[in-house]
């Protein structure tokens, strides 16, 4: 039997741990809060404060630090290209001259290595938050937000209903794409080969897959009008989300430590 390969960010592990058993809208609000607060800092002194969410999260998750490192490795081409633009255009006392009157200087470096730091402690952050989360908790959390009769509202539950529905069916969609595949591979289709010829063999993949899907999506929105639905109805759920002291404990926590990295930045902002 064949191992099935490392995917960065990969699925949903079952779990008990602390992070597992957080509410899908406070870890929305967190993912949110961390990316955000990474957008704003600056120094490596704010970036350090920041980056000790990561560690107690890992723990908490309970994940494994294999696959931590894989996702912050699957990310290396971004951390290439970003330290290569700093090296190169950010002006500053020269550390290395190249031909063509190109400088290396020591303030690139330090812009790079510190900016490729911020990917690495996103790409961690966002493993543990997805590997934690079943997919149809983040449905949940968006179906919590959009309380109301507005057209936002509306616009929210129903892109949250198409995901929902969508993450829902994906697994039989791919089974019929491989089930296309193979049927198609036992008619002739060669699949190996160039670029250009791997693009042409998507053609009698893609046509049956898409009348496959479109047929199945028929089928589903009339079994669906048929059973009355609704997108105003209130919808029960069998386990819905509490928000209990462990979500009041993180974010009040996340909200502190941010606040403690960002705070004299935002006060001479505000002046």
């Amino acid at each position: 039997m064949t191992s099935i390969p490392h995917i960065p960010f990969n699925r949903f592990r079952p779990g008990v741990s602390f992070v597992h058993r957080l509410s899908p809208g406070v870890k929305l609000a967190w993912s949110a809060l961390y990316v955000l607060s990474m957008v704003w800092i600056s120094r490596w002194h704010e970036l350090a404060l920041v980056a000790g969410l990561t560690l107690p999260a890992l723990i908490l998750a309970r994940a494994e630090l294999s696959h931590a490192i894989k996702d912050v490795w699957s990310l290396r081409f971004f951390y290439l290209i970003t330290l290569i633009l700093h090296l190169l255009l950010d002006a500053g006392r020269p550390l290395i001259q190249l031909p063509l009157g190109i400088s290396v200087s020591a303030l690139g470096l330090d812009r790079g290595l510190f900016f490729s730091a911020k990917i690495a402690l996103i790409a961690t952050m966002m493993g543990v938050v997805l590997r934690t989360t079943h997919p149809s908790e983040w449905v949940e959390a968006l179906e919590f937000s959009s309380k109301g009769q507005g057209r936002l509202s509306r616009a929210v539950r129903g892109f949250a209903l198409t995901l929902g529905l969508a993450i829902r069916f994906l697994p039989m969609i791919l089974s019929e794409a491989e089930r296309i595949r193979w049927a198609q591979v036992s008619r002739g289709l060669q699949i190996q080969g160039g670029l250009v010829k791997r693009v042409k063999t998507l053609i009698p993949l893609f046509v049956p897959l898409m009348a496959a899907a479109l047929d199945r999506a028929n089928g589903i929105t009339a079994a669906m009008l048929s059973r009355g639905f609704d997108l105003d109805a209130p919808r029960t759920r069998y386990q819905p989300a509490k928000f209990t002291w462990r979500d009041a404990a993180v974010l009040a926590g996340s909200a502190a430590i941010i606040a403690i990295s960002l705070g004299p930045r935002i006060y001479a902002w505000i002046r």
